[in-house]
């Protein structure tokens, strides 16, 4: 048998998934699923680590944001505003979070005003 790219992987989990999904019919929020498990299944294919797939996490995180909503609001009694500040949320989160802060190098100060004689 020969060996699978982990592009490859990525790409048929990606086509089942959509296949799933044109027969359910359960386009929103489930595209956001297909998506965390194409590149989680491409990262473990490539060996990387689970947990290094920030992007996987998020799009499972906002397909939850909009698949529990409906759930929480029939059985709670929680209006359709609860949506909007979950999503507010996440994108304060993705801003303010750690991985998306720009890294910076760590260079040493030079101080070229100084002249040794």
């Amino acid at each position: 048998m020969r060996e699978l790219n982990h592009s490859q992987v990525a790409s048929g989990v990606f086509f089942i998934g959509l296949g799933l999904l044109f027969v359910s019919d359960y386009w929103f929020p489930g595209i956001f699923f297909v998506i965390a498990a194409s590149k989680l299944a491409g990262a473990y294919a490539k060996g990387e680590r689970w947990q290094a797939q920030g992007s996987a996490f998020w799009m499972i995180a906002i397909g939850l944001a909009f698949a529990l909503p409906p759930v929480i609001s029939s059985v709670l009694g929680i209006k359709a505003s609860f949506v909007a500040l979950l999503c507010i949320g996440l994108g304060l989160l993705m801003i303010f979070s750690k991985d998306c802060r720009p890294q910076m190098p760590n260079k040493r100060k030079v101080d070229d005003g100084i002249i040794d004689v």
